[in-house]
């Protein structure tokens, strides 16, 4: 570590976001992976980014032990969801389970407090982004298929409160082969966020994109002009409701965290802001440790006021609290209205009473159509006023010839 000492940097305490890249994926296979992830388990390592498996019974007991951890480890952002295209394909599969998905970790987040980001597709594995290359192209089943799948889940999250953010797609610019210019990249991004908003029946939930800005899309010398940076940035970020950057420090030396405090994060900043839009660090971390925490950034981070997630947990996944009381789960059904209407008709013990009140339904509506067959009758009159007036500018022309016959007659005399 060439960087500053740790005891020239007042220690930070270590909070803030957090990336699971597996919660949501593994809830959405089920089975024997439905209880892995990345913050706790019966083993693993702190500053790891390890699978770990949390045994508890029950989706939502399971959650909620999850988020009470969180929320013992200081932190106060999650950040999970598809990372990869092979998740993608799994998440797109069955759109309805994905959003329940989603609903549940919601949920639990808002039980502790938490705010969530949430990713719906990803290209980090870049050996297998070539398969979802029709993803890139406007017209393509592909496209459409995931523009309804992103709009089916929208849909069901919109108004929740812990969602902070709903990424469309995990770093679609680490695909920098496929990017011929900046300007291809930008129209793709603008399409696919219109799409699918559009393709809303409520919109309105805040959408954007996990954007690898620093390092993957193009080369960027940040020692260079900070203002052709900004411009940049700001490109890339104007086509989300919320601005959400990846923002690292690579090799652990001097200049790297120079350059990452002096220059990147004040240029995220001074872009956002420029632009009135709410930024958000989705992952950060020192890379050459695998994305872990790091007191310089952590310092930086905290004076921003930005929320963050940091890529690695930086506690053992070990500590955990068992909870002695689950809280209730929020109900969101849709058709809470209509249950009433349900044990109402089961309340009846046999299936003909049901069908006796579909044939008392008629009767009432005859009541009602027959004062329409009587109004027709009355209108018939005033329709046939409308001749009168014929008869009545015949008489009022042969008056008038009468009347020009005399004055005829009177200037003769």
């Amino acid at each position: 570590n060439n960087g500053p000492p740790v005891a020239d940097i007042p220690e930070p305490a270590k909070e803030g976001g957090f990336n699971d890249a597996v919660l949501l994926l593994n809830l959405i296979k089920g089975g024997a992976v439905a209880r892995f992830n990345k913050a706790f388990g019966s083993s693993g390592n702190a500053n790891s980014g390890s699978e770990v498996e949390l045994s508890v019974d029950g989706e939502w007991p399971y959650l909620c032990t999850y988020m009470g951890g969180l929320k013992a480890q200081g932190v106060t952002m999650l950040r999970t969801g598809i990372h990869d295209w092979q998740g993608t394909v799994v998440a797109m599969a069955d759109p309805a389970r994905t959003a329940a998905k989603c609903q549940s970790i919601l949920d639990a987040a808002q039980c502790y407090g938490l705010k969530v980001v949430l990713v719906l597709g990803g290209f980090s594995d870049s050996n297998t982004a070539a398969q979802g290359a029709g993803l890139f192209e406007d017209d393509t089943a592909l496209h459409n298929q995931f523009v309804m799948y992103a709009a089916t889940v929208a849909d069901a999250l919109h108004g929740h409160e812990a969602l902070e953010l709903l990424e469309l797609v995990n770093e679609p610019d680490y695909v920098s082969v496929h990017w011929p210019t900046l300007a291809a990249f930008l129209a793709w991004e603008t399409d696919l966020l219109s799409d699918v908003r559009q393709a809303q029946a409520s919109p309105g939930v805040p959408l954007g994109m996990g954007t690898a800005v620093d390092s993957t899309l193009y080369a960027m010398d940040w020692l260079g002009e900070i203002s052709g940076q900004s411009q940049v940035i700001q490109s890339i970020l104007r086509p989300c409701d919320v601005a959400s950057v990846h923002t690292y420090i690579g090799d652990d030396n001097a200049t790297s965290r120079q350059v990452w405090v002096e220059q990147k994060l004040p240029a995220f900043i001074e872009s956002a802001k420029r632009m009135g839009k709410k930024l958000i660090i989705g992952e950060t971390g020192l890379l050459s440790k695998g994305g872990i925490w790091d007191s310089q950034m952590a310092k930086a981070l905290q004076a921003s006021g930005l929320p963050y997630c940091w890529m690695v947990r930086w506690w053992p996944p070990t500590e955990y609290a068992v909870l002695d009381t689950i809280p209730p789960q929020p109900s969101h059904d849709s058709s809470a209205p209509e249950t009433p209407t349900i044990p109402d008709s089961s309340t009846d013990t046999t299936t003909p009473d049901p069908a006796q009140d579909t044939t008392e339904e008629p009767t009432p509506p005859e009541e009602p159509v027959e004062p329409p067959a009587v109004e027709p009758e009355p209108e018939e009159p005033t329709v046939e006023p409308t001749p009168e007036p014929e008869p009545a500018t015949a008489r009022r022309t042969w008056l008038q010839a009468l009347i020009e016959l005399m004055l005829k007659l009177f200037k003769k005399r």
